[in-house]
């Protein structure tokens, strides 16, 4: 009888620590596999992690560009557009060379307006005259039949050539082709300011495209480096329930042992 408990004990002793290395064994492999997959897992999410910080600094970095891009065009955009409406300026104020050419274009404006004013004063006068001279002529043609003009054909004369010279002086010609070249140069600036106010409207857009990239990869990141974290936990858990395999795995062992 003693023999056949010995031997039946040895029997359950046996399939005992036969089980208990198949649980061993098991718990290697279910390890090994969940160490592999979660680290895998983990080692993915913190490259992409790294990869979005890494895009996320470009986006920042390429969005300050646009912004200072932004802010000198604007700047500059505001000088054309102050110019633009530039009539006099304080002779100690420093313009740059589009405001300094506005400038310029205003006083050959008032120039011109002057002496159009001028003009046509003298043209009043040149008409008065002229009147004033057939007038005279008339007098000379019909003896006494009128009553004399108040200036002498000699003076009307001298007044008209003296008038028409004047009308064709060279300053008007000059300050007419100034005022032509500086039309067209103010055309030229406008032109510019127009191709910078697009360039600005393009920058503020691709400043907007790169605040929503840059917004997206944030939410991106934040993402993965959540997914890392759920990760780094799930290891954390499967390691202490390994653990608690290996520590029922030890007790059996001991209860094998003991019996």
């Amino acid at each position: 009888v003693t023999r056949r408990v010995l031997a039946r004990v040895g029997d359950e002793k046996a399939r005992l620590e036969a089980a208990s290395e198949q649980d061993r064994a098991a718990i290697r492999t279910l390890q090994q596999r969940l160490d592999t997959d979660t680290h895998s897992k983990l080692a993915k999410c913190k490259s992409q992690t790294i990869d979005l910080r890494e895009q996320v600094y470009e986006l920042e970095s390429r969005l300050l560009l646009a912004e200072e891009r932004n802010m000198a065009q604007t700047r500059e955009i505001h000088v054309l557009k102050g110019a633009l409406g530039l009539k006099t300026s304080a002779p100690d104020v420093v313009l740059d060379s589009q405001a300094k050419l506005l400038h310029a274009l205003a006083k050959s404006n008032e120039e011109v307006a002057r002496l159009s004013g001028t003009l046509s004063d003298k043209e009043l006068m040149l008409d008065d005259v002229a009147r004033e001279l057939n007038e005279c002529r008339a007098e000379v043609g019909i003896a006494g039949s009128r009553p004399p003009c108040n200036l002498s054909c000699d003076v009307c004369s001298i007044l008209y050539r003296e008038l028409m010279r004047w009308l064709r002086y060279p300053q008007i010609q000059r300050l007419h082709e100034d005022r032509m070249q500086l039309k067209s140069q103010l055309e030229v600036v406008q032109s510019d300011a127009q191709s910078e106010q697009r360039t600005a409207d393009a920058a503020r857009d691709e400043a907007r495209r790169l605040h929503r990239e840059l917004d997206e990869a944030r939410a991106l990141a934040g993402h993965h480096e959540l997914v890392a974290r759920e990760s780094e936990a799930a290891l954390a858990a499967q390691q202490e329930q390994g653990r608690q395999l290996a520590d029922r795995l030890q007790g059996i062992e001991r209860a094998s042992r003991l019996s």
